[in-house]
Formats: C-alpha cells, sequence, structure tokens
C-alpha cells in the first residue's frame, strides 16, 4: 500500500514520481518479497485509481527519470487494474484541484493530468470495474480510458455493473462497513474476475 502526498502545494506528477519508486522499491527487493519482478500489478481505487492509471501510461515522464536513477522502463506496471477510477479532468474536475495542489485547474492542467491523453502502444493493460449509476465518480472517466486504450490496441478487461454505490470496494461483507448497499453479491465477482485477468495477463 502506497501513502503518497496530497494537500496543498503539492502538485502533479509528485504522486507519479512517488508510485514510481514504490515501483522501483518492489522490484530492488523481489528476491526478499520472493515476488516475480516482471509480475508486478498496480491497484487503485477512486482517486487512487488515477495514480494507478497514470502510473500505467505516464510510466515514462522524463520528471520521473530526473529524480529517479533507474532503467527506463524499470517502473512501468506489467497491470493496471483500476477500480471505479478518476480518470479525465473532462470527467471529475472536483479530484484535478487537489492533483494540482489546490489549484484550480486550467484545461492544459486538465489535460496533462488525464491518462486517456497518453495511451500509446507502449501503455500497461487493465482491468476496469465501474457501476453504471456511480454518482461521485462519474463511469465516463472509466469508458474514456477504456476508449483511448482501445483505440491504440491495448488489452483491457472492462466490467460495468448496472448499480451500485461510490466506495462499493469488495462488494461484500468484508468492506461494507456497515451500509448495505456496499453488499452486493454481483458487483463481488469482480474480485474473481480480476483474479483471473491477472492469471490470464502472465499465461501468454
Amino acid at each position: 500500500m502506497l501513502n503518497y502526498s496530497t494537500g496543498e502545494g503539492i502538485s502533479f506528477p509528485r504522486h507519479l514520481i512517488q508510485a514510481s519508486k514504490a515501483i522501483k522499491y518492489i522490484r530492488d527487493n523481489a528476491k526478499r518479497f520472493n515476488i516475480d519482478p516482471e509480475k508486478v500489478i498496480v491497484s487503485g481505487f477512486s482517486a487512487g485509481g488515477h495514480l494507478a492509471a497514470c502510473l500505467g501510461t505516464m510510466w515514462d515522464k522524463k520528471e520521473i527519470y530526473d529524480e529517479i536513477d533507474m532503467p527506463f522502463g524499470y517502473n512501468k506496471p506489467d497491470g493496471m487494474m483500476l477500480i471505479y477510477p478518476v480518470i479525465s479532468g473532462k470527467h471529475h474536475a472536483f479530484s484535478f484541484k487537489w492533483l494540482f495542489g489546490g489549484q484550480v485547474p486550467d484545461e492544459d492542467m486538465k489535460y496533462q493530468g488525464s491518462p486517456e491523453n497518453f495511451i500509446s502502444e507502449n501503455s500497461s493493460p487493465a482491468y476496469i470495474m465501474h457501476t453504471s449509476n456511480d454518482q461521485i465518480v462519474d463511469v465516463k472517466n472509466s469508458l474514456a480510458l477504456a476508449d483511448a486504450l482501445a483505440t491504440k490496441g491495448i488489452k483491457f478487461e472492462m466490467h460495468i455493473f448496472p448499480d451500485g454505490p461510490h466506495g462499493v470496494a469488495l462488494g461484500n461483507e468484508i468492506t461494507k462497513c456497515g451500509n448495505e448497499k456496499w453488499c452486493n453479491s454481483a458487483i463481488a465477482t469482480w474480485v474473481d474476475s480480476a483474479a483471473t485477468w491477472a492469471e490470464n495477463l502472465f499465461a501468454e
């Protein structure tokens, strides 16, 4: 779990640099953690999904390598798992104010902070989950990313469930936190499908 910096004066891409350092740390310590350094997936929910999506699409930004001494691509995740993610400055401008340290973002800032604008043939494959009636993070965020991934030929799997509030998490008893709307057996299937997606990703 990454605790990254937010708040007044902490502006993009500071969060992306911190996430890159986390991936570097994981790969540097792969033997210690008993993991395969070539099977590292980044996962994020809501605003964390935005950072995860940025890492999978903007891992090659110059600002990262100006600060971190590592081989090119060392911070690129092998996949990105995005759960009701914030993606686009067009569809969730409120979050972008805090992405840029409290500033009201102009159009260029919104563009620079929107990962759908930076999809390329080198972007990470994705698993995406959202609900169609999410009232906090519009499903258009996930749809915008999916459209950009499809345009560039990047493989992805996406599940859009018809009904469920923002923050539904695992959709089961573990994460319902006393809110029955967060316990939905249909939505809970995403956990198994995400695991299958990851297994198939590395089986190719």
